[in-house]
Formats: C-alpha cells, sequence, structure tokens
C-alpha cells in the first residue's frame, strides 16, 4: 500500500482545514483555445466550465472533498469541446472516477490528494478504418500470451483489429497503472515480433499516462512458436 500512494498517486499531507483533490498531467490533443472543458456526472458541457492550459499543453485541476460530497459527485469528464455527450458510448471524453478514487484506503486522512493523470479525450472515439492481422497472414499471433519482466508477470492479448495489444499486470496492488495499450508488428525479413506501447492506465479509476515502450522477440517457428530475448520471457498460452 505504502508502493501504491508514492508513486502515481502522489499524496502530499498539508497544514489545511479543506481537502482538495487535484489533477494535473499533460493535454494529448490540444485544441488552439487552451482550453479543456469539464463536467460532472451527467451534466452537459458549457462553455463556462473550462481551465486554461499552458502552451506547452500542461493543465491542472483541482476541487475541494466537500464540494464532491454536497454535489454528489462520482464521475469528472474531460473534452476538447462543449459538443460533446459524455452518455454516448462513443463519445469523445475522458472520465475518471472519482468516487472510486477517493475511496482507497488511506486517502480520508490526506489534505491535500495529487494525482498525474494525462488526458486522451480522443481516445474512446479513435476511429480507425478495418486492417487486421489475418489480412495479412498473420492470424497465428494472434491470442493471450504470459510476459515475464524481471519478477512481474504481464497477460497479454493480441487482437486482430488494427494490430491491437493489451496487457495487464498480474502483480495487481503494487502498479496502480497496471493496463498497457499500444499495437503489435510481425517483422518476417528479421522474424522480430514487437509490442509497442503507448499508454499506461488505470481502466477501473480512468487514469491514463503518455508512455514510449517497445518489447522485442526473435521469433522460431518449429511447429510452435518460441520467443527469444535477452531481457524479457514471452510464452502463448492459447
Amino acid at each position: 500500500m505504502k508502493k501504491l500512494i508514492s508513486t502515481l498517486l502522489l499524496i502530499l499531507p498539508l497544514l489545511s482545514y479543506c481537502q482538495k483533490i487535484q489533477l494535473s498531467g499533460k493535454v494529448c490533443e490540444p485544441n488552439n483555445e487552451k482550453k479543456l472543458y469539464f463536467t460532472f456526472n451527467d451534466k452537459p458541457f458549457n462553455s463556462q466550465n473550462y481551465i486554461q492550459y499552458s502552451s506547452d499543453n500542461y493543465y491542472k485541476w483541482e476541487l475541494t472533498l466537500d464540494k464532491i460530497k454536497a454535489d454528489s459527485i462520482t464521475e469528472l469528464f474531460f473534452s476538447n469541446d462543449t459538443t460533446s455527450n459524455q452518455k454516448d458510448k462513443y463519445a469523445c471524453v475522458h472520465g475518471i472516477k472519482l468516487d472510486r478514487i477517493l475511496s482507497i484506503e488511506g486517502f480520508s486522512e490526506q489534505n491535500n490528494i495529487k494525482i498525474n493523470c494525462d488526458v486522451f479525450s480522443y481516445f474512446n472515439c479513435e476511429m480507425t478504418d478495418y486492417y487486421g492481422a489475418k489480412e495479412e497472414g498473420l492470424g497465428r499471433f494472434l491470442g493471450n500470451y504470459v510476459m515475464m519482466i524481471d519478477n512481474k508477470t504481464y497477460n497479454i492479448t493480441l487482437k486482430d483489429f488494427a494490430f491491437r495489444y493489451l496487457s495487464i499486470s498480474a502483480n495487481n496492488g503494487i502498479d496502480e497503472l497496471p493496463e498497457e495499450y499500444g499495437s503489435w508488428r510481425y517483422d518476417a525479413n528479421n522474424q522480430i515480433l514487437s509490442f509497442n506501447v503507448w499508454i499506461k492506465r488505470n481502466q477501473d479509476l480512468g487514469l491514463m499516462k503518455k508512455t514510449k515502450i517497445k518489447y522485442e522477440f526473435k521469433v522460431l517457428e518449429n511447429g510452435n512458436l518460441t520467443f527469444e530475448s535477452d531481457k524479457f520471457k514471452l510464452k502463448k498460452v492459447n
């Protein structure tokens, strides 16, 4: 639990009579006006509720816990414009589960809760033309894997559509951003399978961080797929 509090969820006790929660990070799809609109629960966005972020696209937003409790706020939504409707399944919004974050043990006695979270308002409404691994004859790589990095275990899924890569750390409770999201590729000429990670996230809380990680494996095909790497261990399970 100490590691949980000391890494992504940076909680600093301050001598204050009023508890606050503060979010900060990078706006990953900035608009020209440098405005990040916000709303709560099922209330529509409006032009009056926004924060101005910096020229290098960093924002900071905060609210008192008294206000959250008084207004029964459970979820915060960010968007780049006021036309988004967070009730739509594929709305261009970034939702953060304030109620779940504040229910984590150890927060109640903190005066100032500081959380680092990048904003991806277009992540949920991402549009792309269909293309997939099966079309390129790479269906044999689809499925579930286990990857070992030092003492950490990752459960990985390689998907057909858009070569999606998803993984989650099996060491839950240690890593508060246990999920990785990105793409995978196979270089047939060099027999290299690579995973490219763009985002680390906690989907249950709505927290996300932009990142850039790459895992590479030499592929041996002798009836079964086996993978070699000096840094990582990978096994296909189904």
